[in-house]
């Protein structure tokens, strides 16, 4: 399980939406993808609405301070949280007053449409999404923002990383609570500062530096697989709020940065390149692992969707009520009941770059 904006304390309400924008809050600011409310709000479909009720909200709170935990600070805090919020709340925004996100507590949203590529065989939102949001943000503090004196206590990838590249994506349903995927790179970090310098996985290896491994006990106490998170609710409800008779989902999917697309140059802010995106470009390509047989099989391996910017990113800073629900893994293995009795020691060592390796092969089918 990932942790993408964990904070330290409150509940987030457990309803469908977030009711009414904020008092103060616009709105009909401009989101650049239809037509601003009017009184006839019924011709607009639930799950919009909502979503525009979630933007006005974000697009508040973007002006709040880059406010980093201290590693000390977190590491404590890693050897004793409690997930099983994070894991059971399906709200969107959280209703409490929360001091601040211990993991991903920067980063920039934008309005997306998830396009689905015509043929494959998986259910719900994987059918589409043109009701949708996604959370760029870095996992930890940039090292190269820790004082010289106290990088020292850094070790291997950790004293050069740059970033710790998380995705979420959250697609609005009709009178249903929303569908999440929660994606991530290297746990280390990546030397690049360009945000797309690599693909995200929502399968993370278990591979980590003997003084990391401590933090897995509190995911380890919530779930058998603590770095792999679930995406059968993704596919369970359709976006017009229809349940699936029996949802058809991947054991694992990855976010590729789309190839040959212009992009901003990288900054040593992230967020700084990611608020120069312009609306309507193609962000990642989506690929599914379609079960854990076939892992190492590049053949299998199949290209299913396309995300695209519909708005430009704004900032999304460590006062941001935004939250996404976490799946645990057993979830989707209750539904696919052969899988997990298909699991090896190879399954808990893969993520973004094996998978990113069999994308390089050529030999992955294509439903675009």
């Amino acid at each position: 399980m990932g942790c993408c904006g964990a904070k330290d304390q409150g509940k987030a309400a457990a309803s469908p939406g977030v009711g009414a924008a904020a008092e103060g809050e616009d709105s009909d600011s401009d989101c650049g993808w239809y037509t601003p409310y009017s009184s006839d709000d019924d011709k607009i479909s639930p799950s919009a609405v909502e979503l525009r009720k979630i933007w006005s909200i974000l697009q508040a709170e973007q002006h709040g301070a880059a406010e980093w935990p201290e590693f000390s600070d977190l590491w404590d805090h890693m050897k004793q949280a409690d997930y099983s919020e994070l894991l059971g709340s399906p709200a969107d925004m959280d209703t409490a007053t929360c001091p601040l996100k211990w993991f991903c507590p920067n980063g920039a949203a934008a309005l997306v449409r998830l396009d689905r590529l015509e043929g494959h065989p998986y259910t719900g939102l994987f059918q589409g999404a043109e009701h949708a949001l996604i959370r760029l943000s870095s996992g930890l503090k940039p090292a190269a923002e820790i004082p010289a004196p106290a990088r020292w206590a850094l070790f291997g990838k950790l004293k050069k990383a740059h970033l710790f590249p998380m995705v979420a994506l959250k697609g609005l349903r009709d009178h249903a609570h929303s569908g999440n995927l929660l994606l991530g790179g290297s746990k280390t970090g990546q030397a690049e500062t360009d945000f797309f310098a690599h693909s995200v996985c929502t399968n993370m290896t278990e591979r980590l530096p003997l003084p990391l491994r401590p933090a897995l006990g509190p995911l380890r106490k919530e779930s058998k697989f603590p770095l792999s998170l679930g995406v059968s609710h993704f596919a369970a409800i359709c976006q017009d709020g229809t349940h699936e008779p029996r949802a058809r989902f991947p054991w694992c999917v990855l976010f590729r940065p789309c190839p040959g697309v212009e992009r901003p140059p990288a900054r040593r802010d992230f967020v700084e390149q990611l608020v120069e995106i312009p609306a309507g470009t193609p962000l990642y390509e989506v690929f599914a692992c379609p079960s854990p047989k076939d892992l190492l099989d590049a053949r299998a391996l199949e290209r299913i969707g396309l995300i695209r910017t519909v708005s430009q990113f704004i900032p999304c800073r460590s006062n941001s009520r935004l939250v996404f629900k976490h799946q645990r893994k057993e979830e989707d293995f209750e539904l696919e009941r052969g899988w997990e009795q298909q699991l090896g020691e190879e399954h808990a060592m893969a993520g973004w770059e094996l998978f990113e390796g069999q994308i390089a092969q050529g030999l992955y089918r294509d439903f675009g």
